[in-house]
């Protein structure tokens, strides 16, 4: 959680203030209901600033902590929840095309059935020759 909010402290630069510490941010974070497990920073920054998408930026902020709340609580609990859907979906979709392609190179990877055509014909074919020659030389 901690990671998260220094990367969103880096993201957010109106977090970078002497008064704003890394444990405030994860408190906001727990509040909001947002976990690094499903959250990244750029997640969480996007979402942040698509809920004030046509608004005019704060020329000065006196609390930046509380802005960053008042933030977080317009993403709204349906946007958290269909967040982590999505995120539970792309996870399980690159499960299973990573077993796809382990099932893809495990099959390329097998050894190739042995064929033992060609040597039986080799064989045959040599004991004909070698039988030709045979009755040649004793006839000769």
């Amino acid at each position: 959680m901690q990671r998260l909010a220094a990367k969103i402290m880096n993201q957010a630069t109106f977090l970078r203030t002497k008064t704003v510490r890394t444990w405030h941010i994860c408190a906001a974070l727990e509040d909001a209901g947002i976990t690094p497990a499903h959250w990244t920073a750029h997640d969480v920054v996007t979402a942040m600033y698509a809920t004030v998408a046509g608004w005019a930026a704060p020329e000065q902020l006196n609390n930046p902590l509380a802005y960053f709340r008042f933030l977080l609580g317009r993403i709204t609990p349906e946007q958290v929840a269909g967040h982590v859907a999505s995120k539970e979906k792309a996870a399980q979709d690159r499960a299973a095309r990573l077993a796809s392609a382990h099932a893809a190179a495990a099959r390329a990877a097998a050894p190739a059935p042995i064929q033992t055509a060609p040597r039986v014909s080799w064989r045959e074919r040599f004991a004909a020759e070698y039988e030709t020659a045979r009755t040649t030389k004793a006839t000769a």
